[in-house]
């Protein structure tokens, strides 16, 4: 017999998962992913007045930085509806009202999918001489313009111009949202102390699917994820396991280091789509003068040369529009909301920085990497699935406690 609550509340998962890609849609009136997290919400609002014991203390840090964004230049009703939306959300998580493993499970199938997606688009380009598309333009939302070309095409960027490869994303509107959106994916099942080696094929799989996007950025943080878990995890399932600096200095680790070396090198000269990615890391475009990190920066830093007085501390807010800009998460943060507002930003990330362990940890360490050099991790759709992979580090902590204590009893 069908159970109507499980299938509501897998589809509103579903759709929660989804969020990062319908945010692009039209709709009518609110945003299609903003209106999924009211919908849940409201779902998980029962689920609170059922149960007498909750935990807040972890949430704090973003109901304070969420309250503060909202106000600090005049009352904005939409901002304070979409962060408290993501603190009750957080807050979902925190308590088990929203159920983090079946999330995991579908968010790694879309991951899965959206890779099969990218091989048969390669397929289709490059043996039967067509491009896949598989965006609907006629669906998505006027703010989306800029990546038309590329949807069509896969070899126009937003800048208009033509590039000297390919570039497909599956349903995704550009390569780097599909990299930003598999890391939890990676960083899940690598750090994880009860990964089976069909995850870690999985991840293989979808960290593949990154490399053939040729995102520069992709490729660094999910090369650097496989190069520490081979150093940190693997044969190694303790579940206490952390970040220890002693282990990057013993022996293993230098052969370890010296051998991703030598596959890089590898990589680079027999693998185009491999060596297309390093590049636009490292060597500038012909057009614009500078490397995708540079890219990713250069605007950011000039833009905080605008602040001045007072506004050092309390950012520009929207006064100057920077919808066109190419800025990453902490230059947002710092431009819109000043020194407080990059302060109160990390204080949710930091704080946890220091209680958690494993797979939670990692996530939070590329989160503040990431912050640096993509404005997704300002985003509240993607921002949101990063939080509740590290929020579900305190239901690994309550686990882990209850497995010594019964170790320690039986023993």
């Amino acid at each position: 017999m069908i159970n109507v609550k499980k299938s509501i509340e897998g589809v509103l998962i579903f759709l929660l998962v989804l969020c990062p890609i319908l945010q692009h849609y039209k709709s009518v009136g609110v945003n299609p992913a903003l209106g999924i997290m009211v919908v849940f919400s409201i779902y998980t609002a029962f689920k609170f007045f059922a149960v007498k014991k909750v935990t807040i203390a972890p949430v704090i840090p973003l109901f304070v930085y969420g309250l503060y964004v909202s106000v600090i230049h005049g009352l904005n009703l939409y901002v304070f509806s979409r962060e408290m939306l993501n603190v009750i959300l957080a807050f979902a998580v925190i308590n088990g009202y929203l159920d983090i493993e079946r999330w995991k499970k579908y968010y790694t199938r879309v991951a899965v999918a959206a890779t099969i997606v990218i091989m048969i688009q390669y397929v289709c380009f490059y043996l039967l001489r067509f491009h896949l598309q598989i965006i609907p333009i006629g669906l998505l939302s006027t703010s989306c313009e800029q990546w038309y070309g590329l949807i069509r095409t896969g070899l126009i960027d937003v800048t208009g111009r033509r590039m000297s490869f390919y570039r497909p994303s599956a349903f995704f509107l550009e390569p780097s949202h599909f990299a930003i959106f598999c890391i939890p994916v990676i960083v899940s099942i690598l750090f994880s102390s009860t990964s089976t080696k069909k995850n870690i094929k999985t991840a293989a799989f979808v960290s593949v699917g990154v490399f053939l996007t040729t995102s520069g950025l992709g490729t660094v943080i999910i090369g650097m994820c496989w190069f520490l878990y081979a150093i940190f995890y693997y044969k190694n399932k303790r579940l206490d396991k952390k970040f220890e600096l002693r282990d990057i200095l013993k022996f293993r680790a230098v052969i370890l280091a010296v051998g991703f070396l030598v596959i890089f090198v590898v990589l680079y000269f027999t693998l185009g789509v491999f060596r297309q990615a390093v590049n636009r890391i490292f060597i500038a475009d012909g057009a614009s003068g500078h490397t995708a990190i540079e890219g990713r920066t250069a605007t950011g830093i000039r833009s905080l040369g605008m602040l001045k007085g007072t506004r050092i501390l309390t950012g520009l807010g929207d006064t100057i529009s920077i919808d066109n800009w190419n800025m990453s998460g902490f230059f947002i943060a710092a431009f819109k909301f000043g020194i407080v507002g990059v302060v109160l930003f990390y204080s949710f990330y930091v704080i946890n920085l220091f209680k958690l362990k494993g797979e939670a940890w990692w996530m939070i360490a590329i989160f503040i990497l990431l912050s640096f050099f993509t404005a997704h991790t300002f985003s509240v759709y993607y921002k949101m699935h990063y939080t509740f992979m590290i929020l579900q580090g305190y239901r690994n902590l309550k686990r882990n406690i209850i497995s010594k204590t019964y170790y320690a009893v039986t023993c």
